[in-house]
């Protein structure tokens, strides 16, 4: 008595543009962070935390961008800022709270991929939690908060940038045929992104990409299992 399900999202990194490679990847991640409901101990509070936080970044970004003519003293002050913004924003956090619900309630084999052309949300659980995954695939789909994106995207994400490419061999080939093979369309850069965008995109980027990417019209969900169309419709 257990069904599973496939979200299949008709978008990937294909639809990134230079600046915000990797940025289907990282929502990827965001969307097991939780909702407005779900990873958080303070919903209001924590959205006026990540303001700031975005606001650090940005002004941490902005003097880095200058280069060589980057201020040593303000850049280091400005990097204290934003640690100390990532501090206080994760301070409203409940870690891995959506993954916990999944497991607590008999899910099993929960994960996601990104492709050039698409992204894939899964898992299963018993039929008698159909009502519980629609709530939460529908609201995670529809309105994810992108909570600890600055500490995602510089931890897990980097971390798997250095481990698939610029620390492999075949990686970083593979990664020099596809920019010589596609020249001036999105199957120019890998998936994975480039390091230089991982570091600079915004979590503004992120909700752009979202809002214009995750829609009803390039979402197909795929159900399997012990459950009847009629019970799936009405949920």
């Amino acid at each position: 008595p257990v069904f599973s399900f496939n979200t299949y999202v008709s978008a990937g990194s294909a639809q990134e543009v230079t600046g915000i490679t990797g940025i289907a990847h990282i929502l990827e991640h965001m969307a097991f962070k939780g909702t407005a409901e779900i990873g958080t101990t303070d919903a209001k509070k924590e959205a006026l935390a990540m303001k700031a936080e975005d606001a650090a970044f940005a002004a941490l970004k902005a003097e880095r961008l200058k280069g060589d003519r980057a201020d040593p003293a303000k850049l280091a002050e400005l990097e204290q800022a934003f640690t100390a913004a990532k501090d206080a924003a994760r301070a409203f956090v409940v870690s891995s709270e959506f993954g916990q619900i999944v497991e607590n309630n008999g899910g099993r084999g929960m994960n996601a991929g990104t492709a050039t052309d698409d992204t894939n949300y899964m898992y299963s659980l018993p039929s008698n939690r159909l009502e519980l995954w629609a709530y939460l695939e529908g609201t995670r789909m529809s309105r994810p908060v992108l909570r600890e994106f600055y500490t995602e995207k510089d931890g897990p994400v980097t971390e798997e940038r250095r481990m698939r490419t610029d620390n492999n061999p075949i990686g970083r080939l593979i990664e020099q045929f596809q920019n010589l093979m596609f020249m001036a369309n999105g199957y120019h850069h890998s998936t994975i992104g480039y390091m230089s965008d991982i570091e600079n995109v915004s979590r503004a980027d992120c909700q752009a990409y979202f809002e214009k990417n995750y829609v009803g019209s390039n979402i197909v969900v795929a159900i399997v299992g012990d459950v009847k169309l009629a019970d799936v419709r009405k949920h």
